[in-house]
């Protein structure tokens, strides 16, 4: 239980070095740097993931060896205190690395960060000498665990050059909470990798109205694009969809796409805008109802071909109706243009009306300038027949 006064306690050791359990079959010798492998037992320094540097060996007895368990042993190891170290022949430190860290190689030698590797800290680099290596600050051992169990306060920049492990997964409890107005800078190309499973990645935006977002920003802090807290996505450049984007709302603006006035939609392939099986209607909604908007068809010198307006009237530039028009409504077209050499035969009919059905009228062009067929279709004829020869005059 906590405790309800005073107590009083021995205070004993040097606080710059203790005697730790040495592990089985293990041979320190003096002035070796010490880790504290998987299962907490010192061994030599070494590139291994697990191990955790304790300090320098350096008990009175010299040389440490234990023949017998786990333990059987003890060594003494300095730490909190300064040494030169020799320099790595492979991956050397630097003069440019004072101030930093430097990491374990092997038992006697110490080097530079490398990336991708095992990287187990030493200390702070001091110095750097040609003949005398590498003066270290040999570190308290409990400040180079890369384990972050609470919280991480930082008041300027925070350099983590390994892994850092936090150990839970509240919002606050061994999260990184980052101050108003600061952010998190990347040396260089950085990714967000979850974990292999059923883990979401979850951005929570601080409002439910659309009034925060995530911004996405170019080298002069101008921002490009965005996403607000109504699940809006705003691009000023081009959104290049390599998938399928599917929008699991139909609301006008709530999880639409909204492109910005002079913008369009590219494809860089052949494209199609498919409605899902069942009861659905494309629907291409016109901004006014007056025939003064229009959708528009433009070939690739972006030439308009043909297009709908507003009032539903269809104008082609040069087109070609191949199948059967239906009109309703009152609606007229200017002419309608068919296959013409003489009398028509029932074959070229049905070929240029289709199969038909009783009471459609065709009108089908002779060779002959401004002569035409007045065509109509009977079942009980037995399909199109053309009923009278017209002269158009003007």
């Amino acid at each position: 239980m906590a405790l309800a006064g005073n107590k009083y306690r021995t205070i004993f050791g040097d606080p710059d070095s203790y005697d730790f359990q040495v592990g089985t079959g293990v041979t320190l010798y003096q002035g070796a740097l010490v880790c504290a492998n998987a299962t907490g037992y010192a061994v030599p320094g070494a590139l291994t993931a697990s191990y955790k540097f304790l300090g320098l060996a350096h008990d009175p007895d010299g040389q440490i060896a234990n023949a017998g368990a786990d333990g059987a042993v003890r060594c003494q190891v300095e730490f909190e205190a300064f040494a030169w170290l020799t320099n790595s022949s492979l991956n050397p430190v630097v003069i440019g690395d004072v101030g930093g860290r430097c990491y374990i190689e092997d038992d006697e030698k110490v080097r530079t960060f490398v990336g991708g590797g095992v990287n187990v800290v030493v200390g702070c680099v001091l110095d750097v000498d040609a003949t005398k290596g590498v003066l270290v600050y040999l570190a308290q051992p409990m400040l180079l665990d890369g384990t972050i169990s609470g919280n991480l306060s930082v008041a300027g920049s925070s350099s983590l050059v390994g892994i850092a492990t936090f150990t839970a997964r509240d919002v606050h409890s061994a999260g990184l909470q980052i101050a108003a107005g600061q952010g998190i800078d990347f040396a260089g190309a950085a990714d967000i990798t979850l974990a292999a499973g059923a883990f979401d990645l979850t951005i929570t935006m601080g409002d439910a109205a659309g009034a925060q977002k995530v911004s996405f920003l170019d080298s002069a802090l101008i921002e490009v694009a965005r996403i607000d807290s109504d699940g809006n996505v705003q691009c000023d450049g081009t959104l290049d969809v390599t998938g399928i984007a599917t929008f699991t709302a139909m609301d006008t603006h709530l999880a639409g796409l909204s492109v910005a006035a002079g913008q369009g939609v590219d494809f860089l392939g052949a494209a199609d805008i498919t409605v899902a099986a069942g009861a659905f209607d494309l629907t291409i909604q016109m901004g006014d109802n007056a025939g003064a908007q229009k959708v528009s068809f433009a070939d690739s010198d972006a030439a308009e071909v043909a297009k709908i307006d507003s009032n539903g009237n269809l104008t082609a530039v040069a087109g070609t109706f191949t199948g059967l028009a239906t009109l309703s409504g009152g609606a007229k077209v200017p002419y309608l243009a068919f296959a013409s050499g003489g009398v028509p035969t029932q074959a070229e009919m049905v070929t240029a009306f289709g199969a038909g059905s009783d009471g459609q009228i065709g009108v089908y062009a002779d060779s002959t300038p401004g002569v035409a067929y007045v065509c109509a279709f009977s079942t009980a004829l037995g399909g199109w027949w053309h009923l009278a020869m017209t002269a158009v005059g003007a």
